[in-house]
């Protein structure tokens, strides 16, 4: 059995510029951990470059490619290193799956940072950044440029189990930002059956209220110093986490039950799909932890 690296900050780098911002994150997120930042680039796929020539143009287009995405390596991690001078920055550049790599580079108990694409005004989220927030054995950041930085860490939960291992990570970040915790639960009132009567709607709010205090019980007991607002509102979880995204300084979501052919829970992946502020992705519930640098590749990106 494999004995696992120590964890680092690791940013996945490409020609964007959205990943100059990710690298910038992923130092600032290194600095406030305590750990070492790595910078990895992939290889430009042959989708990434205008081949002209037939294959002796294709060849030479990820050539030049491969050059530039090296030389912009080496010129964000001297950026860093200076900006940085206690921080210990490393960089790869690799020809293999760029994911495996940074994902094996974070280890279970480090992070990973990766810049949010955009189509239009609409963000999306990218090839390798789709399967690591879909398969990264650690927590996944990706950085964007919307929400407000003085604002609260907001994390959504849905009360199934895993729910205080995620509220875990976000008042983790919370105490690391310095910023206060909002613990958002959206629910609806349904019946159990064709013909039963909804219950009340006070009586239903009242129940999930007692339910997430005591989920955050030790949080507030552990964490006296991080103020922590519990919001509870009708409706569906999406609309509500677009809503509070707004404010927030990140949005933190919970992927739960990894397992073979299981996408990323359709709520997540539509609300990673639609705000603008940073998303952390954290797995929670079963299957977290996989053998290092396993990242199964996918034939379509959600």
């Amino acid at each position: 059995m494999g004995v696992s690296p120590p964890p680092s900050v690791v940013v996945g780098v490409d020609s964007g510029p959205a990943s100059t911002a990710a690298a910038r994150e992923g130092a600032a997120q290194a600095r406030r951990r305590l750990l070492p930042l790595h910078l990895v680039a992939g290889a430009p796929s042959i989708l990434t470059v205008i081949p002209s020539g037939g294959a002796g143009g294709i060849t030479a287009a990820l050539e030049v490619g491969a050059r530039a995405l090296q030389q912009r390596l080496a010129v964000l991690q001297d950026e860093l290193t200076v900006a940085c001078p206690a921080l210990r920055v490393t960089a790869e550049y690799t020809t293999g799956s760029a994911e495996q790599v940074l994902a094996r580079r974070a280890g279970p108990e480090g992070r990973i940072v990766v810049g949010g694409s955009s189509t239009g005004s609409r963000p999306t989220l990218g090839r390798v950044a789709g399967r690591l927030v879909r398969d990264a054995p650690c927590p996944v950041l990706v950085h964007r440029a919307g929400g407000d930085p003085t604002g609260p860490v907001v994390v959504g939960v849905d009360c199934r189990p895993g729910t205080a291992e995620l509220i875990g990570a976000a008042v983790d970040e919370a105490c690391v930002r310095g910023s206060s915790l909002v613990v958002l639960h959206a629910w609806r009132v349904h019946g159990t059956g064709p013909s039963s009567a909804a219950p009340p709607e006070h009586s239903v709010a009242q129940a999930e209220a007692d339910l997430l205090e005591r989920l955050v019980a030790d949080v507030r007991t552990g964490h006296p110093a991080v103020p922590v607002e519990l919001v509870l509102r009708p409706g569906t979880a999406a609309d509500r986490l677009l809503e509070a995204a707004e404010s927030a300084a990140v949005l933190v979501l919970g992927r739960h039950g990894l397992r073979p052919r299981v996408p990323a829970r359709r709520t997540s992946g539509w609300v990673l799909d639609r705000v603008g502020c940073p998303v952390l992705v954290v797995p929670v519930g079963a299957d977290v932890r996989r053998p290092r640098g396993v990242v199964r590749a996918r034939t379509s990106a959600r």
